[in-house]
């Protein structure tokens, strides 16, 4: 790295950015304490279940605007009926877990109405796919079903 470059002022967010990428400590402390300062931003585009849900839509509506609207109001109807403390970070991860497998499931079950088998093989991989999609969200439901009887809150007061 030469001189200049090491003496290099960091004047902007994107200054820090790069700075950090190549390794300045200086840029890495910059991020992260603007990241303290909005921590917003993070909790938000941090959120790594709700980016793969985002993606879980995006491949099933294929940039149809109206559709990936309708399913973003379903995600958002299934999440609110099965909320039940939005301070409860356990019951959210859950929840998470139980609106992605949700969207993977009828991802794959949309495939599926719309596209005709390849082959043997290519079946063979989509009923796998279907299987394992399918189990993700049973074992999703199973751990939430207590979470949404009350069970979950009753065992942290026993504790």
């Amino acid at each position: 790295m030469s001189v200049v470059a090491e003496n290099k002022e960091l004047k902007t967010l994107d200054d820090a950015i790069h700075a950090a990428e190549r390794g300045d400590s200086r840029g890495l402390n910059i991020v992260r304490n603007f990241l303290i300062k909005n921590p917003d931003l993070w909790r938000a585009s941090g959120d790594l279940a709700t980016q793969a849900i985002r993606q879980w839509i995006h491949k099933t509506t294929k940039g149809d605007l109206f559709s990936r609207e309708m399913v973003i109001k379903k995600v958002a109807s299934l999440r609110n009926d099965l909320k039940r403390d939005d301070k409860d970070t356990f019951e959210r991860l859950i929840l998470d877990r139980v609106i992605l497998t949700w969207a993977r499931l009828n991802h794959l079950e949309h495939l599926d109405a719309i596209s005709e088998t390849k082959s043997v093989a290519w079946g063979r991989l989509r009923l796998e796919q279907h299987k394992r999609a399918e189990k993700s969200y049973r074992n999703a439901l199973r751990i939430y079903s207590p979470i949404k009887s009350g069970a979950h809150a009753a065992s942290q007061e026993l504790t």
